[in-house]
């Protein structure tokens, strides 16, 4: 029984790394835009892309790597912050993404 669970388990963990669940999908990326630093959805402008910076996050072990954080400032809230970082997230799946939300 003990080896039947590990290895539903194992089976399980390969079909949830298999999909990123952080993605848009192909049908929704039409409606997404990226010109110069200005991110648009259905021609609107909801955000920019603001800086970028590397950190190295020596928690990560002997071989730590730096990676690259984008900073995307959030300018039209007729959209969603979360569909904003997938979007992010498809065009850039090896950066960190944040999103900069200003006080309104």
């Amino acid at each position: 029984m003990k080896k039947t669970l590990i290895l539903v388990g194992f089976l399980m963990s390969l079909g949830s790394c298999s999909v990123d669940k952080e993605l848009i999908s192909k049908i929704e990326l039409v409606k997404w835009n990226s010109k110069n630093d200005t991110i648009y959805y259905d021609t609107k402008p909801v955000a920019y892309y603001d800086h970028s910076e590397y950190e190295l996050n020596p928690g990560h072990g002997k071989h730590a790597k730096p990676i690259q954080e984008l900073s995307i400032t959030q300018i039209n809230f007729g959209v969603k912050t979360d569909e904003l970082i997938k979007f992010v997230h498809t065009l850039h799946p090896k950066q960190k993404v944040e999103i900069v939300v200003p006080r309104h």
